[in-house]
């Protein structure tokens, strides 16, 4: 998902959006956040707030939805760059909040790899990979547990659009603001990406040669992006 296609976003200043060949509107205006060519945005930034998407929900199959993750690309945003300035992270799916990561800083002690060469030296250069998940067991970021809502509190239906929301909470104890890097800036050259893990569906039962029912389950997991 292109970072610039959310459907809902809440901005303050500071913010700013980004195409890999300028700015888009003006710097510190919410506003901009609403004009058309949003769309083509390849960085955001805001002190404070949020941005969400509606993800397709797949393909149309009888497998159970047995583990998502969510991974950006992202940083605080401090005015200008800081390494020290924590922000408080969440990811919410369908409306459920799912686990909150703290970043530690606003970085730009260096170029990103993938930014353009028009971009300032003193604006943020890159973020932090950073991979959401959940299972059966609870919510993790980068593999270490950090909550306890699991997939199966989600009722994630195949074929059914996913909202997935970004921001800071207003009660955060750290609210540092964030960056969001798509393809074209920061380091990882990527959009937005959600992954849905499937099970196999159970097999249909088989009539044995005594004429009772046989069933036989089989669990094999099956990988779809859903961008």
């Amino acid at each position: 998902m292109p970072i610039g296609l959310y459907t809902l976003a809440h901005a303050r200043p500071t913010c700013g959006l980004a195409s890999t060949t300028g700015l888009i509107g003006m710097l510190d205006d919410p506003a901009s956040f609403f004009v058309p060519e949003r769309a083509g945005a390849e960085i955001l930034w805001t002190s404070d707030g949020f941005v969400e998407y509606v993800f397709s929900g797949g393909v149309p199959t009888s497998r159970p939805i047995e583990r998502l993750e969510f991974m950006a690309e992202m940083c605080s945003e401090a005015p200008h760059t800081a390494p020290d300035w924590p922000s408080d992270l969440t990811l919410w799916i369908d409306g459920v909040e799912i686990a909150t990561w703290t970043s530690l800083g606003d970085y730009g002690s260096r170029r990103g790899r993938s930014n353009p060469a028009w971009w300032p030296d003193h604006m943020t250069q890159h973020g932090v990979l950073k991979v959401w998940s959940m299972d059966e067991t609870g919510s993790f970021v980068d593999g270490v547990r950090a909550g306890k809502t699991t997939i199966a509190d989600l009722r994630l239906m195949p074929n059914r659009p996913i909202t997935v929301r970004l921001g800071v909470k207003p009660e955060a104890e750290h609210r540092g603001g964030f960056n969001l890097f798509g393809k074209g800036f920061g380091d990882y050259g990527q959009d937005l990406l959600l992954r849905l893990h499937y099970g196999e569906a159970p097999r249909i039962p088989a009539q044995s040669d005594s004429g009772c029912v046989a069933v036989s389950h089989s669990f094999v997991e099956f990988s779809e992006p859903v961008v």
